[in-house]
């Protein structure tokens, strides 16, 4: 029997890369840099929001340099100096001054340094606070749950401007109490995220498998459950950002903020109520610049929303 002088094929086995995919099961909500640049050029409404933030935020790390005036330097010679287009304005003053010849540019930029501050000191605070009490409370569930969510619970049915003025009222005002006041309810709707969240994470495939391989309670947290919480907490505390912002200033504008001879957004506002007939622009311009503030948050924190959802993200992709 002849052997058969067929040549012989080899099928070389196809290789696959699968660290993309790899990467993308391991992080599920993280994206690269690219396709995030990539989304916020297609989102003209969004670039401008963020350029806008950003303009605010050199303005607040540069506030000394930047500033031609010193916010509290006073000249009464220099009272109520119209904005330099006006007539009787002056070149030297561009938004004009106060009640007490102050440059208003001045104290804008410096009232940025302190109203951003407070707003992001008070973000980082409640966020922290507030992911940490709801993941534990989501997590490990039962009684700990009940008491940690009861007590959320207790503290909502209070109006929060009611409870920091009542706090305010009693220790007194000043930058750090109007931190722990703004961050007292602030936290709540962090938690409450972070929980419900938690509570549909912990009964999924991979934390399960996690479990049954031994893992920590504390490794399962960090590893499988906290990366799946930065999309929507990331929206929430942009959102949130703007909150605080606006609180800050409705309490300076109370009284029960920032206190002279510093400066703030509210407290700009509150001090040009008594003039607004005869100098508008004393109190028109800082409330412009908070409602352009909030204004370009609200356009960032749809962005977020958008590129963090990924249905929504699909329907971007091929509009």
């Amino acid at each position: 029997m002849e052997e058969s002088l067929a040549p012989s094929v080899i099928i070389e086995p196809h290789t696959v890369d699968t660290s993309e995919a790899v990467t993308e099961l391991r992080h599920p909500f993280l994206r690269s840099l690219k396709e995030l640049a990539l989304d916020l050029l297609h989102d003209w409404v969004a670039m401008i929001g963020l350029i806008g933030l950003v303009v605010l935020l050199v303005m607040a790390v540069t506030a000394p340099h930047i500033s031609p005036y010193d916010p509290a330097k006073q000249s009464l010679r220099d009272r109520f100096v119209p904005p330099s287009w006006m007539e009787g304005g002056s070149p030297e003053h561009f938004l004009g001054t106060d009640s007490l010849g102050r440059d208003l540019f001045s104290r804008l930029i410096f009232g940025a340094r302190v109203s951003l501050t407070i707003g992001f000191i008070t973000l980082a605070v409640t966020a922290t606070f507030g992911t940490f009490i709801g993941v534990i409370s989501g997590y490990y569930g039962g009684t700990l749950d009940e008491i940690l969510m009861r007590w959320v619970d207790i503290q909502t049915a209070f109006p929060g401007l009611l409870v920091a003025i009542t706090i305010i009222a009693m220790i007194g005002p000043s930058v750090e109490n109007l931190i722990l006041v703004l961050a007292i309810n602030g936290w709540l709707i962090f938690a409450r995220i972070a929980r419900g969240m938690t509570l549909s994470l912990r009964e999924q495939v991979f934390v399960r498998a996690a479990r049954v391989a031994g893992c920590r309670d504390r490794r399962i947290i960090i590893v499988h459950i906290l990366p799946n919480l930065i999309s929507p907490l990331l929206t929430i505390s942009v959102m949130e950002l703007a909150r605080f912002i606006l609180a800050e200033a409705a309490l300076s504008y109370l009284g029960l903020g920032i206190q002279p001879p510093d400066s703030s957004w509210g407290l700009i506002l509150a001090q040009g109520r008594d003039y607004l007939v005869n100098a508008w622009w004393v109190v028109t311009f800082p409330g412009v610049v908070i409602a352009m503030t909030v204004l370009f948050i609200n356009m960032v924190a749809g962005w977020l929303r958008s590129v963090s959802d990924p249905h929504q993200r699909f329907k971007l992709r091929n509009s």
